[in-house]
């Protein structure tokens, strides 16, 4: 049975950029991240699913409709863009209720339902606000309200919080979960953060270059990525070259055992960084190595570990493991064999 929101062999062409084929799939009520860098084809999928930029191959089906060749008024897409849109000449409320005039409701229908979405983004006593007079988080707030007061199908989030400060992008984050939560609302969120994805969703689908490389939770494809290019984008810092013998994998550094068969003889081993461990010489540890450089992020430690043959290990270490440790030191690194991730090999 297809899912509830399916893109199959979606391909189409913006200029000189070339998108596709696409395929994906989305469960009725599941948030899904679709993360990528910029300029590959992320925004260009989105115009095609609200119907602005039209498809030469493929198909686009939600619930049990083709909304291919549909109107984008006919959809039933609800769509959030980057930079906030709202009506000008507007009120917050007259923002919000744009769209309900043209819905079969009642006059008190249409009144209950606004009442509802002013209550559930806390804008009650915005409401009688011109819009051009909203910050950056209340617009936001405005816009994601306006989009969802008309009961879509499913819910498009453009890089939702990418104009916004730290402040506001929590906030922002912390009501999308809220309102997914609330509404059960199937959604696609689509941003270059994945820290953004770790915020929102359990299931991610990473693109590049017009195409989706890979698609499932979002805690497996950070932990073990199918391929360099996403391991490099979601951080994987500790990406060294590798050849596989049963389940040892041999580095310019040294031999690590891994967890699970690897894809082959030859590929990349990635180890992410906050799964090294600092520890002490007479404790259990797989590698030793001088500290190379320092930089303190706030949250975290993060450490640069030259080891042999001056590769470089990268450490994230809490602050208070790192307490104390300069370049120059002498430093004692363990990992758990199941932090230890093989890669097929790549041209």
């Amino acid at each position: 049975m297809p899912s509830y929101f399916n893109i199959s062999e979606l391909e189409t062409t913006l200029g000189d950029f070339r998108l596709g084929p696409v395929s994906l799939e989305i469960e009725k009520g599941d948030y899904v991240v679709l993360l990528g860098p910029t300029g590959c084809g992320k925004s260009t999928l989105i115009k095609c699913i609200i119907g602005v930029l039209g498809i030469e191959n493929g198909k686009i089906s939600l619930g049990d409709n083709d909304i291919g060749a549909l109107p984008p008024n006919k959809r039933r897409v609800g769509y959030v863009a980057q930079i906030t849109d709202l009506f000008p000449h507007m009120t917050v409320e007259e923002n919000i209720a744009f769209g309900l005039k043209y819905l079969k409701l009642t006059s008190s229908e249409r009144k209950d339902r606004l009442g509802q979405y002013l209550d559930l983004f806390g804008l009650q006593n915005l409401k009688n606000r011109p819009a051009t007079k909203l910050s950056g988080g209340e617009s936001k707030k405005v816009s994601l309200a306006r989009s969802l007061i008309v009961e879509p199908k499913l819910l498009l989030l453009d890089e939702p919080v990418g104009m916004l400060d730290h402040n506001e992008r929590n906030d922002i984050l912390k009501i999308l979960r809220m309102v997914h939560s609330e509404l059960g609302m199937t959604t696609l969120h689509v941003t270059h953060d994945r820290h953004e994805a770790w915020s929102c969703a359990r299931t991610c689908a990473v693109m590049n270059a017009g195409r989706i490389l890979e698609t499932g939770p979002l805690a497996k494809i950070f932990r073990a990525p199918s391929s360099r290019f996403v391991a490099e984008f979601l951080g994987g810092a500790n990406i060294f070259k590798a050849s596989f013998d049963g389940n040892k994998a041999r580095t310019a550094w040294g031999s690590v055992t891994l967890a699970e068969p690897p894809p082959g003889s030859e590929g990349w081993l990635m180890i992410r960084p906050e799964q090294i461990i600092l520890t002490g010489e007479e404790d259990r540890h797989t590698v030793s190595g001088k500290v190379a450089a320092v930089r303190d992020f706030g949250e975290y430690v993060e450490l640069e570990v030259s080891v042999e043959d001056s590769n470089i290990l990268t450490v994230h270490a809490s602050v208070e493991k790192a307490s104390g440790v300069g370049v120059g030191r002498e430093v004692f690194l363990y990992w758990p064999e199941s932090a230890v991730h093989a890669i097929a090999g790549e041209g």
